[in-house]
Parts: C-alpha cells; sequence; structure tokens
C-alpha cells in the first residue's frame, strides 16, 4: 500500500525537498493518529475560533450553538476528542461546524458520504492527508481576515516597479556605447531598487506569511481538483469551480515563498537578480491583488478543505469509538435511543430509553443525572453537524440545542447567582417561540429560597410544556416532580446504600426518585458523628 501512495504523492507538487522517507514516516504517522484518541492540543486555541467570529456577525447567532450551551456541555472538550486536523483551516472549519446545527439534510449526507468513502478507502484518504500536510497549521494566520475584511498592504503606485524594473536593459545600450558607462549605470540602478526593495520590504513583510499561506492552499487545491477519484464529490466540485482564478498563480509568489531549497550560489545569484528587476515586489502586488479580488472564489475553496478535512475527522472519529451510529430523523416530538452514552468518558454506562414528552429526571448526588442529560445533548449536536451518535441507535427530531447548566455568577458586572438563572431561562423561553427546541436544564433556580424556587420552577416549566419541542430537566428537588407529574414524564437514578459505601449504577428507571444520600456522603466524607447524627434527625 504504502509504495503505491508515495507514488502517487511524488506527481504532485509537493516540496521535492521532502524526502521519500519523510513522506513515508508522515503517513505512518497519519495512520497511526487515525481512529486513535487524539492528544488535546490547547496551542492553537487563540485563533480557532477566528471563522466561529465572522460567520456570527455573518448569521443569526440565536440560530446557532451559543457560548453557554457550548460551555455547559463541556463542547470544548468534545471539540478536542473530535479533532484530527492537520491544517488550521480543518481546525477552525470544525469549530465552526459544532456550533452550527444543520437542519438540511442534504448537508448531512454530503459529509457522511465522504466520510464513509474515506474510511473504506484507506489510500485515498492517505494521499489527500499528504496534500493537506503541505498546508499545515499556521497560528493566527490572518486567512479569514483575509476572505471577510481584507486590509493587506499593497503598492498604491505599482507601475513604478515596472518602470525601474526596465532600466537595467539601458545599462545594456550604455555598456554597447561605452564600457564604463554601462557598468556605472547597471550599478547605480542596483543601487536604486536596493533602496526600493528594502523600503518596500517593510511594508509587506507581517504580509509576506499570509499570502505564502494562501499559495499552500491554492496548490493544494490543484492537486485535489486533478484527483478522478475524487471528483463526484461536492467538496472537490467547489474546489473545481474556484480554483481556476488562481490558476497558476502559485507559480508566481515571490521567491522568498516557494519554498525551494537552492545553493548558496544559487541563492546569491537569484537574490541579486530579484533586486535588480524587483521581481518579488512585483509578484507580490499581482498575487496580493488576485486574492483581494477573487476573496469569494477563496472562501469557497476554504470551505471545500474545510469540508474534506471535516469528513477526515467524522470517519477517524468514528472508528476510534466503541459503538456508534447514523442518527435517524423523524417529524415526532421524541427521543429514542439505544445504548446511549457519553464520548468523553473511558468506561461509560449505557442507557436505553424512548422520551416521547418532557420529562423531570429526578436522583440522589453524584447518581448520574447530569451526565446523562449532557450525553443526550450532546448527542442532538453530534447528530446535527457530524451525523453520528456515541449509541448503538439515535432517533431525533431536527432542533436547536439549548441550554442552562454550568450558570455562574457575574461579579464584574453585579450579577448574583439567581439573576444569571433567571436570565437563562428567559433565553430558553424567548428561543424557544421562534425555533423548534430540545431544552436541557439542570438544577432549575437553585439560587433562591425553597418557596419561590419552587413556585417559579413550575410556573417556567409548565409554560415549557406548551411550546413546540421537548424540555428535559434534571432536579433534586422531588417536590416539583411530583406537582407536575401529569404533564411531565418522570424519570430517576438511583444509588444502593450500604454501611461503608454508596453504590451506583447509573442507570434511567421510570418515576420518581425515593432515595437520597446527602447526609450519608457526610458520613462517608469523615464528618464529625454529632454533626451526622443532628442532620439525620431534622430530616
Amino acid at each position: 500500500m504504502i509504495p503505491s501512495v508515495l507514488a502517487i504523492i511524488d506527481k504532485t507538487s509537493l516540496p521535492q525537498f521532502v524526502t521519500r522517507r519523510s513522506r513515508r514516516k508522515q503517513m505512518t504517522e497519519l495512520d497511526d493518529l487515525y481512529g486513535s484518541v487524539p492528544e488535546i492540543n490547547t496551542k492553537n486555541s487563540n485563533c480557532i475560533d477566528a471563522y466561529l467570529k465572522y460567520k456570527n456577525e455573518m448569521t443569526n447567532p440565536s440560530a446557532r450553538i451559543d457560548k453557554s450551551a457550548w460551555n455547559d456541555l463541556d463542547m470544548e472538550k468534545v471539540f478536542n476528542r473530535v479533532n484530527y486536523c492537520i491544517t488550521s483551516i480543518g481546525e477552525e472549519y470544525l469549530y465552526d461546524s459544532l456550533h452550527e446545527i444543520q437542519l438540511d439534510d442534504e448537508i448531512l449526507m454530503k459529509r457522511d458520504s465522504l466520510a464513509d468513502y474515506f474510511a473504506i478507502n484507506k489510500e485515498e484518504r492517505l494521499t489527500v492527508q499528504m496534500c493537506l500536510k503541505a498546508i499545515g497549521k499556521f497560528n493566527s494566520n490572518g486567512l479569514t481576515h483575509l476572505i471577510f475584511a481584507p486590509n493587506i498592504a499593497m503598492y498604491k503606485f505599482a507601475f513604478i516597479f515596472n518602470i525601474f524594473a526596465i532600466m537595467p536593459f539601458f545599462s545594456i545600450l550604455g555598456y554597447i556605447v561605452n564600457t564604463s558607462l554601462g557598468f556605472i549605470f547597471l550599478f547605480l540602478t542596483f543601487f536604486i531598487n536596493l533602496i526600493i526593495v528594502y523600503k518596500s520590504k517593510l511594508r509587506i513583510d507581517i504580509a509576506l506569511p499570509i499570502m505564502g499561506y494562501v499559495a499552500s492552499i491554492i496548490t493544494c487545491c490543484g492537486i485535489l481538483s486533478k484527483n478522478t477519484k475524487l471528483q463526484r464529490f461536492s467538496a472537490i466540485e467547489k474546489i473545481q469551480e474556484n480554483h481556476t482564478v488562481f490558476k497558476g498563480l502559485a507559480k508566481k509568489l515571490p521567491r522568498l515563498l516557494q519554498g525551494a531549497v537552492l545553493n548558496e550560489i544559487q541563492e546569491s545569484l537569484l537574490l541579486y537578480i530579484d533586486i535588480l528587476f524587483l521581481r518579488d515586489l512585483r509578484k507580490y502586488n499581482h498575487f496580493a491583488n488576485t486574492v483581494i479580488r477573487h476573496r469569494d472564489e477563496l472562501h469557497e475553496l476554504y470551505k471545500a478543505l474545510g469540508e474534506i478535512e471535516l469528513a477526515i475527522c467524522i470517519s477517524s472519529f468514528r472508528k476510534s469509538l466503541p459503538v456508534f451510529s447514523k442518527p435517524i430523523f423523524h417529524d415526532n416530538n421524541s427521543i429514542e435511543f439505544v445504548e446511549l452514552y457519553h464520548p468523553l468518558l473511558k468506561a461509560p454506562i449505557k442507557n436505553t430509553r424512548i422520551i416521547k414528552n418532557d420529562s423531570i429526571i429526578t436522583g440522589s448526588n453524584a447518581s448520574g443525572k447530569s451526565t446523562f442529560i449532557k450525553s443526550l445533548a450532546i448527542n442532538c449536536i453530534l447528530s446535527q453537524t457530524l451525523y453520528t451518535c456515541t449509541a448503538e441507535k439515535y432517533i431525533l427530531r431536527h432542533s436547536h440545542v439549548l441550554t442552562a447548566m454550568a450558570i455562574r455568577d457575574d461579579i464584574s458586572n453585579s450579577e448574583s447567582y439567581f439573576v444569571a438563572e433567571i436570565k437563562a431561562m428567559k433565553r430558553i423561553i424567548d428561543l424557544s417561540q421562534q425555533f423548534h427546541c430540545i431544552c436541557f436544564i439542570d438544577e432549575i433556580l437553585r439560587g433562591t429560597n425553597s418557596k419561590e424556587r419552587v413556585a417559579a420552577s413550575i410556573a417556567i416549566l409548565e409554560h415549557l410544556n406548551t411550546r413546540d419541542g421537548l424540555c428535559i430537566v434534571a432536579t433534586h428537588d422531588i417536590d416539583i416532580a411530583t406537582l407536575l407529574d401529569d404533564i411531565y414524564d418522570n424519570y430517576h437514578f438511583r444509588e444502593h446504600l450500604t454501611d461503608n459505601d454508596i453504590c451506583f449504577d447509573y442507570k434511567i428507571r421510570c418515576g420518581i426518585s425515593s432515595t437520597r444520600n446527602a447526609i450519608k456522603l457526610l458520613e462517608l466524607m469523615g464528618f464529625n458523628a454529632n454533626i451526622v447524627h443532628k442532620a439525620n434527625e431534622l430530616s
């Protein structure tokens, strides 16, 4: 297998200084990473959301996974678990894709089709990955800014470069008339152009790496557009449609960005020629101008490469899981799941159930309520972004996902915990009027006194019950579950108490919880016996 893939790669325009042995090693590393659990790397965390920020400005952010839901569900860890990307484009696109619920089955089907192709065509996957590896990761690359709000330095009077570039030819005429005159004119021309290069280069130094990254993208797209085996996929079609305007442009890069390895004599000779004829300055201006004029096409290439690497991530993520399934979407207001588990747990307990109505889940401390509703919510997102579920079966309706879980107070804005809670609930109520939503709430309104908490919680949950969607609530409060028993289904988690331990099976059951363990936990944690005895008496 390896030699045949190397033969394909050798025909591409990957940098020639990458040796055959080096390519073989890189391919082995890529193959080893595929289907494994990726190492967490926060190195690029400061720019991974660059594409997301621009997308949020362009689209209605309320229709996307918001910051609260992202944090509530530990989606940053989920992103790291799925992140097999080898380019900055892939990471930025994956990060954005996990924020964007797809209500269109066609988009999900295309992702799934490409992911399945890579899963069964190892050679093609490695060929594509080696091509993407030539792009690589470039921290704070400025590519999304170039696409959405370009401010790349360019030369306003670039025609002057063309004038000074032909001056050396006059020295040839001078040399014919008088050798000394020709030599002096050539020296003066070189000196003037050297000053121009020095002064001008200061302006474009910051932009040169960005242009180099764009050039590597264009080169990669040129290679992928010729891959006949992938041409039936829409991502490759997009590349073929939009790469045309950049055809041949990568070859016209300033020499400093071409990546060629030269010996010392060649390097010196080309440097003098570049200065004498202002080649780099003229090439840079042409390159930057073309890229800016066609940044819509560049955006399409960005998205196409993003979809390709997203498909590889999906394929690799699926292989790394103990079991997965593809979601089934229906129009019923229910969720059905078989052997559902949380994707971040190393030894998860799986659950099977059909949730047909708004539901309240009760149970004592550490019994598994929060982890269970997070498993449900994360799979709602993965189903509608990566078309992948961590379950043997997962059936749901296309829905927006809203959460109110890990709420925190905001001291800087003098906002108490309870104020933060009611703001979160207000947002859920408002958005549930606009979209079909699945709402996940953990410990509703726990930031106020018991009497008002129960009253307000019941009023809010009764209101959400009238909306077109599902509301799934985890709570310790048995009173809330009991008082809403006529309109909310009840489920619970339980534990088994012994003299020296508390055992949990983390299995969901029908009905309201009838067990408590808070005081028992005091005893197991070594609290004074008088405290435990008094607590039991009061209870």
